[in-house]
Formats: structure tokens, sequence, C-alpha cells
């Protein structure tokens, strides 16, 4: 299977070394943004599912999710950590 999964309006990555980071069941993968926000997009789709926004100020260059899936964190040039529950 080959999914090409697409940027979103406003994604731009905020260092050469930003990753992604997939789902514990590997249906969606996570990526920071230098524009402060999270996006999290559908890998079977490859669309974009959601735009986490309004807790960083500055690029996010980190992102893991929980072994659970219940959780992901996000942390930015700044060093502030975001502990996302809902999303």
């Amino acid at each position: 299977m080959q999914t090409v999964i697409k940027g979103a309006q406003g994604f731009k990555c905020g260092s050469d070394w930003t990753r992604v980071v997939f789902s514990p069941d590997g249906n969606y993968v996570a990526a920071g943004s230098a524009d402060g926000a999270l996006y999290i997009w559908n890998v079977l789709t490859g669309k974009l599912e959601r735009t986490l926004t309004k807790h960083h100020s500055s690029p996010i260059n980190a992102v893991a999710w929980s072994p659970a899936g219940a959780h992901v964190v996000s942390v930015d040039k700044g060093n502030k950590a975001v502990l996302w529950s809902e999303f």
C-alpha cells in the first residue's frame, strides 16, 4: 500500500531535523510546524484530520505519541512541552 500524505495549508517544517511520528495503531501521522501548530493526518486517506493550535508560540520540533495512543506530546524550540489529550 502506498498513500501520499499531502501538505496542509500553513504547514511548514520548523527545522531541518523536524520529524514525524506514527500513532501506535499506525493509522495517523503527526508533525509539528513552524507556525507552532500540530498537524495530524490520516495515513489511509492522506487527508488532514486535525490541526491543534493555541499552545505553542515557537516552531514545534519534536512530537511523540503515548504507547496507548491516548496522548501526544509536542515540544517547541522555546522548550515548551504540551501534552495533548483531546485530538
